[in-house]
């Protein structure tokens, strides 16, 4: 679907653009990246952008946007705590007039963003399940699903398992969800390891869990037993996989998120048509073509 409304904004003034950008967090290399295409498109077209850290609190975060828009901001680009708790500040930019576009998490009312601009999560599920299945005969999977709330993890673990619902020999024996806490999920992986030790597979939904598990796995003497996969394709994930830690990662690409996202701002401030939904393509990284990516950075 097209929108085509605009509001009026700066640049019908005589001004440059102001742009508000609020982050889950800015301290950590996957949003980074994300701000740096952002500030790419932005700087190259002579305006400006504040980009904020939220520090994972919704409550900063809504305080944040709403700093923005007495600013007057032109355009709002939003990467949620929470993509339900902060529906009270978009509720509020949007009453001011002005554009959202949700980076990243989907938020679940579809009707406040102007446009959402984020990775094809649920094809990442897709990806790590069709690769399972060239690789496996038959699994014992374990699930971590973290953060529980996050739209983005959500589409994945729906991606997987509905690439393997009507697959018997491919079973789901555990299935663990709750906030993403580096050391709960190290303690849940001891509990499902001890609790089944038949699985030889793990699903997680997010690089920091991924991480979590394979520290936890080597610590249990198990990390030959099962096999982790990698989803994010983080830095720390092409470490591992050179360090022959981890064989498979799906990969996102938050640079050419962010410059998509501020490309599709400008579209739109500027009265052109834009999509209500765009999608970021991922890829499956192995070690035939990790080395196409760089280890060091993300995609």
């Amino acid at each position: 679907m097209k929108i085509f409304l605009r509001c009026e904004n700066s640049r019908e003034n005589g001004n440059s653009y102001l742009f508000g950008a609020v982050f889950r967090t800015l301290r950590n290399l996957y949003f980074t990246n994300l701000n740096e295409g952002l500030k790419k498109i932005v700087e190259e077209k002579g305006d400006q952008i504040l980009s904020l850290d939220s520090d994972f609190n919704q409550d900063i975060q809504n305080k944040q946007i709403e700093d923005l828009i007495a600013q007057g901001v032109d355009a709002l680009f939003v990467i949620p705590v929470n993509p339900m708790k902060v529906v009270p500040a978009l509720e509020s930019a949007k009453e001011a007039g002005i554009p959202i576009f949700i980076v990243d998490t989907p938020i679940y009312d579809e009707n406040l963003p102007t446009s959402t601009i984020a990775s094809n999560n649920y094809n990442m599920g897709v990806l790590i399940a069709q690769d399972l299945m060239k690789r496996k005969e038959k699994a014992k999977i374990a699930i971590l699903h973290y953060p529980f709330f996050s739209t983005s993890t959500i589409a994945r673990v729906e991606g997987f398992m509905n690439t393997i619902k009507d697959l018997p020999e491919y079973e789901i024996v555990s299935y663990k969800t709750d906030e993403e806490n580096y050391e709960n999920i190290k303690a849940t992986v001891r509990e499902i390891v001890r609790k089944h030790p038949e699985i030889n597979v793990i699903v997680p939904t997010g690089d920091i869990t991924a991480m979590a598990a394979i520290s936890t796995l080597k610590e249990m003497k198990k990390d030959q037993d099962i096999f982790v996969y990698g989803i994010d394709g983080s830095p720390e994930i092409k470490k591992l996989m050179k360090e022959g830690q981890i064989e498979v990662s799906t990969a996102q690409a938050p640079i050419e998120m962010g410059m998509t996202a501020a490309e599709t701002a400008y579209t739109y401030l500027e009265g052109n048509p834009i999509e209500k939904y765009i999608t970021i393509p991922v890829v499956l990284l192995t070690d035939e073509n990790l080395d196409d990516y760089g280890v060091a950075t993300y995609k």
